[in-house]
């Protein structure tokens, strides 16, 4: 066996490791472990914008459907 043959075939079985790991040893998270993780990534990080809904209105214009207004405030990277 020559040493590029060896090399090619330590290359194709750590290559087919690698697949079935992939394949069959990672667990899939559930929708509750993804978000625990999203939430300790923010706590982490902090946030960089925050917003607060401040009133909703409904307006009716003249012989248009109705529409949504939102008045709201939000703060980017902690400035107002």
């Amino acid at each position: 066996m020559t040493a590029f043959s060896f090399y090619t075939l330590a290359a194709g079985l750590l290559g087919a490791a690698v697949a079935a790991y992939l394949v069959f040893g990672r667990k899939k998270k559930t929708p509750a472990e993804i978000e625990r993780e999203r939430r300790d990534w923010l706590n982490q990080i902090g946030r960089i914008t925050d917003g607060t809904v401040i009133d909703v209105q409904e307006l009716v214009p003249n012989g248009h459907p109705a529409a949504t207004m939102l008045i709201f405030h939000y703060d980017v990277g902690g400035d107002s």
